[in-house]
């Protein structure tokens, strides 16, 4: 009994009771060796929630908690019989894996998803919450070279669909120029944060100061 709980809690989100990421990754590591073996499509989405930061800014983290659980067990109740795998990656995102799906299909699930979390009303005390999701999705097939690289481009897709707008699903494409340049950004970024948790920043400076001196003192 007590090595079950540990590997549930390893594997688990302890609030949502949904698998975690790092279990996540290794569900999508599984299914994208099935698709390089056997040339199946799988199909994967990346849910963000639009309106999480407001609610739990106004109300309360309690309350942002209470909804990530609400939330949870309306995607739990609203997921088909399939072999269909939800997971809270962090914060107000959750990760979708949908086996031996095509596009058009995954497509279908993931809109009936947002829907439902589109329908939910979220009450704390006085206010009243309206809720959408933005989601980003990938087809994982044999050409995907990696488990980082699906994240990444579902992590692209969903950041596309809230810059477009918010309340919608965009799915990723490699030749797109606009989730190239996102994803470019992120890798970015991932060199700005290592290179200062590295302290491999260096900071220049230079006087600047008249080069007539009779004009008074106005160095910078």
């Amino acid at each position: 009994d007590m090595h079950n709980q540990l590997t549930h809690q390893a594997t688990h989100d302890e609030l949502t009771s949904l698998i975690n990421r790092k279990e996540f990754e290794r569900q999508l590591q599984r299914v994208l060796a099935l698709a390089k073996r056997n040339d199946s499509k799988h199909v994967v989405a990346y849910m963000d929630l639009d309106q999480f930061k407001v609610i739990n800014n106004s109300a309360g983290h309690d309350a942002g908690d209470e909804l990530l659980v609400k939330i949870a067990a309306l995607l739990r109740d609203k997921l088909p019989d399939v072999n269909v795998t939800l997971a809270r990656l962090g914060g107000d995102e959750f990760g979708l894996l949908i086996e031996n799906c095509e596009r058009d299909t995954g497509i279908t699930v993931v809109k009936q998803l947002c829907d439902a979390v589109k329908q939910l009303r979220f009450s704390k005390g006085t206010q009243s919450y309206a809720l959408t999701a933005s989601c980003g999705v990938v087809v994982v097939d044999k050409e995907i070279e990696s488990v980082t690289r699906i994240l990444s481009g579902a992590d692209a897709a969903c950041f596309a669909a809230k810059e477009a707008g918010r309340d919608r699903i965009l799915v990723y494409e490699a030749d797109d120029t606009v989730m190239e340049h996102r994803r470019g950004i992120m890798a970015f970024v991932s060199q700005i944060d290592r290179a200062i948790s590295e302290d491999r920043f260096v900071l220049n400076c230079q006087k600047i100061e008249p080069i007539d001196k009779n004009s008074g003192d106005h160095t910078h």
